[in-house]
């Protein structure tokens, strides 16, 4: 999959041919003649991979002279995170050499039993192989240039259903929630340079503020609107439309529904006191506020979350668009 020569460009205009040794996805390593500068020193690096010219910027991270051949060879730190860097890992998954090299040796460290680590080898070998030379045809010049993305976004899906289905299964095989762990691990590495171009799985999987749905997570949901450019739109949509989301959005609507009902029945000189405990983004009372609801009475609201950056989120934008009627705290 990978051209054994490689361009660089040590100066300005300044180009020369090396051999490229192996790579990873965090450099390369190459031969050349000469020395090609000390620790530290960039350098434009341009790979042939599956055909296709890569260019990303390194730097030389370290120096060896083969007392063998008498060839110097040279650690390139890849320095660029950007398409080129991506496309250099999706093409280390691509490789079965780098399958081999890679995931089957901490596949040999898991310690479950024989029979259940056959199933597991055989399960990333097969399945997740083939569900990633698969994806590869679905790049994100395909996906940019689709157009019918209904057709695409049920293709992902189906992909993406079918290798995660049979993960499950596989998973079954292993008692050791450590281990089970390790395994996710490893295929979340595999399909990660596609899956976490989705800025929404991305978030969901990162989880900036600690903890899983998260204010910004949830409002995500809730607009139920891709987020992402290229492959990742069809992933944000794949998340979007799984039952979890759905769920979210239901249960949301139906607390809107809900709150409507009884602020609507307050009465002049009453008051409704409502305790919105986890909080989040209050997104049904923005939406109760936002359509501009009627209400006789009088309804305070307080809103009680663990996470500060929620609950002043909230009040910002709550105490902008409250009607009369309406406290928030």
């Amino acid at each position: 999959f990978l051209d054994n020569i490689a361009d660089l460009e040590i100066e300005k205009g300044q180009a020369l041919k090396t051999k490229t040794i192996n790579l990873s996805d965090r450099g390369v390593c190459v031969a050349a003649d000469k020395k090609l500068g000390d620790s530290g020193k960039p350098v434009k690096i341009t790979l042939n991979i599956d055909g296709q010219s890569i260019s990303a910027q390194a730097q030389i991270a370290w120096t060896q002279k083969d007392s063998k051949t008498g060839a110097y060879v040279h650690g390139l730190m890849l320095t660029e995170q950007g398409d080129a860097l991506l496309i250099v890992k999706k093409a280390l998954w691509i490789a079965s050499e780098y399958v081999e090299q890679y995931v089957l040796p901490k596949l040999a460290r898991l310690n479950i039993g024989k029979t259940a680590k056959n199933v597991i080898v055989e399960y990333f070998k097969k399945d997740v192989a083939d569900f990633i030379k698969v994806i590869k045809t679905y790049d994100i010049g395909n996906a940019n240039s689709c157009k019918n993305e209904r057709a695409f976004t049920l293709k992902i899906k189906s992909l993406l259903d079918a290798v995660i289905e049979k993960g499950e299964t596989v998973l079954g095989q292993i008692v050791q929630s450590k281990e089970k762990e390790r395994v996710k691990s490893i295929f979340r590495d595999m399909v990660g340079s596609w899956v976490y171009t989705s800025k929404t799985m991305h978030h969901a999987f990162s989880k900036p503020r600690g903890y899983p749905g998260d204010y910004k997570m949830l409002e995500l949901i809730y607009d139920n609107k891709t987020i992402t450019d290229g492959f990742g739109k069809f992933v944000d949509r794949y998340f979007l439309n799984n039952a979890y989301a759905e769920a979210v959005r239901n249960r949301k609507d139906m607390m809107r529904g809900f709150l409507k009902k009884a602020i609507q029945k307050v009465k002049k000189g009453e008051t409704l006191t409502v305790l919105n405990i986890a909080s989040g983004s209050c997104r049904e009372i923005r939406e109760i506020f936002e359509a501009k609801t009627p209400c006789k009475g009088e309804v305070k609201i307080t809103c009680i979350d663990h996470d500060d950056e929620t609950l002043k989120f909230t009040e910002e934008l709550l105490n902008k668009i409250k009607p009369k009627w309406a406290s928030v705290r």
